[in-house]
Order: C-alpha cells, then sequence, then structure tokens
C-alpha cells in the first residue's frame, strides 16, 4: 500500500511523558485494511528530552519508516494471520499444481 500522506504528528506531554498521534494502516482479522489512529510513547520528559523541540526529533525518527513506505500493514500482520491467510493457501496450490 502506497502511502501519499507525510505526517509529523501530533507531539504532546502527559504527566512525565512526550507521547505521540498518529496514524497507522493495520489489517484487520478478515485482511481488509483499515487506517487507524495509534499513540505513541517517545520519551520521558526529563533530562535532555525537557522541551517538545527535543522530543519532535525522537518522533520524526519514529514516524521515519511510515512516511517514507519502508512499513507496510502486512509487516505487521501476526504469524497465525499470515499462516491462515498467505501460507497455507499457496501450499494447497502448490499440491495441487504438482499433482
Amino acid at each position: 500500500m502506497k502511502r501519499n500522506r507525510h505526517q509529523k504528528g501530533y507531539l504532546y506531554r502527559k504527566g512525565s511523558l512526550w507521547l505521540l498521534r498518529y496514524y497507522d494502516y493495520e489489517v484487520l482479522p478478515e485482511g481488509t485494511i483499515h487506517r487507524i489512529q495509534k499513540a505513541h510513547k517517545v520519551v520521558e520528559a526529563v533530562g535532555d528530552y525537557r522541551t517538545k523541540k527535543a522530543a519532535r526529533v525522537l518522533a520524526d525518527e519514529f514516524l521515519a519508516p511510515l512516511n517514507d513506505a519502508r512499513a507496510t500493514p502486512q509487516s505487521t500482520m501476526t504469524l497465525t494471520h499470515f499462516v491462515e491467510s498467505a501460507y497455507l493457501p499457496f501450499i494447497q496450490s502448490l499440491s495441487t499444481w504438482t499433482r
């Protein structure tokens, strides 16, 4: 799935943590792809990362694979879902093909 948006996410502080709210795609159990909002703990807001500017650098590093389309929804698929939806049908097609 090609991503056509570059997102910066919403970086906010909650208590002593910097959190990042962003959107990602997820494969649902029936195999469809759905866009969902997620939150990610970036760093504790102490020391060098007390400011939003310092935490933004880490947030941008976290979002880089999503923005560059290096992470796909299929890469987050569970092993069980992969075996049932992709591997077993492929093996069955090979067994009928070789007969």
